[in-house]
C-alpha cells in the first residue's frame, strides 16, 4: 500500500511539471528552481528533455547563441551535481547513497567538458614573456 501511494505521489508530480515559456533563461531559471527544490523527490526529467531538445537547435547558430546556451547549461549541471551529492547524504541506503555519487561525478564530468567548450571559443591571446626587463611577444 505505500509503494503504490509513493507511485502515484510520483506520478502527480511529473504531472505538475508545467511547460517551459519560449524565452530561453526562463526556462532555464524553471529548471533551475526544480532542480534546487528540497522538497522535490524527483527531478524533472521532462523539463531536462525540452531543454536537450533545445540544445540539439542551436547547431549552426551564431556563436553568441551558442556560449549563452552553454553558459545555462554550465549553472543547471553545477546545480544538478550539487543536488545529487545532497541527496546522498540522505539517502535511505548505502547503495542508493553510491548511485547518486556515481551520477554526481558523471554530471561534473560534463560540467567540465562544457567549461572547456566555452574556453575553447575564447579568442586565443599571445603568449608574453618578461625577458631582461623588456616586455616582447614571443
Amino acid at each position: 500500500m505505500v509503494k503504490k501511494r509513493e507511485a502515484e505521489r510520483i506520478e502527480a508530480q511529473k504531472r505538475l511539471a508545467p511547460p517551459l515559456p519560449s524565452d530561453p533563461d526562463e526556462a532555464a531559471a524553471i529548471a533551475l528552481a526544480a532542480i534546487l527544490d528540497p522538497a522535490a523527490t524527483l527531478l524533472p526529467g521532462s523539463v531536462f528533455k525540452e531543454m536537450a531538445r533545445r540544445n540539439a537547435e542551436i547547431e549552426g547558430a551564431p556563436e553568441a547563441e551558442i556560449k549563452a546556451t552553454l553558459a545555462r547549461q554550465i549553472c543547471l549541471l553545477e546545480a544538478t551535481a550539487t543536488r545529487l551529492f545532497q541527496k546522498s547524504t540522505t539517502a535511505s541506503t548505502v547503495a542508493a547513497s553510491n548511485e547518486f555519487i556515481k551520477v554526481g561525478l558523471a554530471t561534473q564530468r560534463v560540467l567540465i567538458q562544457a567549461l572547456g567548450a566555452v574556453h575553447a571559443m575564447q579568442p586565443q591571446k599571445p603568449v608574453t614573456h618578461t625577458i631582461g626587463g623588456n616586455h616582447g611577444v614571443v
